[in-house]
This record gives structure tokens, sequence and C-alpha cells, in this order.
């Protein structure tokens, strides 16, 4: 892979580095640059994994609980998690099943990869975040009494549904889930 480098004439100073700590191409531009981090970003960055293992007291374990990339960290620091964010993360199955008290059933119902885990628990979840979840189509068509159109709207799986029940779209929403 070809290193990325900065034309001489830009002055790194006036970089945003909160964006730049997210960005999973600005990896070896951050490690030039450790005191312009962002450590929360960088929690959520999926390509930061080594220099988070050697910066654990500075990680933000909220966004770290939803990068896919730190299961093994995540794994070895089981008190520190977040586990609201945990149940977000695609990545987190395995350890959502061996911690089942700890699930956020709000935001599980949020995670495409969790549809085994939201079968299984139909009464636990919540139903609004579960219509903007691209893999339970088939558990909405199974339940349409409980439909929501706000984010079914969102979801990009949602047009046959959308379309069967168009009468009841509201097209006052214009924005998304805003769920951090």
């Amino acid at each position: 892979m070809r290193v990325k480098q900065l034309r001489q004439f830009i002055n790194i100073r006036k970089l945003d580095w909160v964006g730049l700590s997210a960005n999973a191409n600005a990896i070896n531009m951050l490690e030039n640059n450790p005191s312009y981090i962002n450590w929360s970003n960088l929690s959520l960055n999926t390509n930061a994994i080594r220099m988070l293992e050697q910066n654990l007291d500075k990680v933000n374990w909220k966004n770290l609980s939803k990068n896919p990339a730190a299961i093994v960290i995540l794994r070895n620091n089981l008190e520190k998690i977040c586990w609201r964010s945990l149940s977000q993360n695609p990545n987190a199955i395995s350890l959502l099943e061996m911690y089942p008290d700890n699930i956020s059933w709000d935001y599980i119902s949020l995670n495409p990869n969790a549809i085994n885990i939201i079968e299984r628990n139909l009464d636990k979840i919540y139903w609004n975040f579960l219509n903007a979840n691209p893999n339970a189509i088939h558990i909405l068509k199974a339940n349409q009494d409980k439909l929501s159109f706000k984010y079914l709207s969102q979801n990009p799986e949602g047009i046959e549904l959308l379309e069967l029940y168009s009468e009841n779209i509201r097209y006052d929403y214009h924005h998304d889930l805003g769920l951090s």
C-alpha cells in the first residue's frame, strides 16, 4: 500500500484533527502527529486498533464499544464496555450472546447482525428502531401492526412495505436517526 502524504504547503496545525482521527486512511499521519489525535474519534477508527491497544488510558470506551474492529480489546476489558454501544456493534454478537443481561434491547434492535438474538426476544426489542434494521424486514412483515413509518422510511430494505402502506407515510420527517 502506498503511504499517502500531505503536500508541502499544507499547514498541519490547520487540519481538522477531530475528523482525521476517525479517518481510517489517516493512521500514518496520526501516528506521526500523536499530539493532535482526538482519542474519542480515534476510538471509532477501525484501522487504529494497534494505537488504541497501546493507549488504553486514552480510549473513549463508549466509542470503542461501537468499533467493529475492537472486539479483542473489548473482550479483554469487559468492565469498561458500554453495553448500549456494544449492542449496536455488528461484530459483537458473540459477546452479546455471552452476556445477554447486559444487552440494550433498544439499540440491539438496530444491529443488522443481531437478528437471531432479536428473533428469540421479540418481547424485549424496541420496535421503532427495528423498523430501521435492514435485516429485520421478515420480522416486520410478520408484525405489520408494529410498523413505524418514520423509521421504516430510513431502511433501504423497507421500500416494499412502504409501497404497501404508502397512505401511512409521513412526509414531514427529514432527518436521520441521530443516534450516538
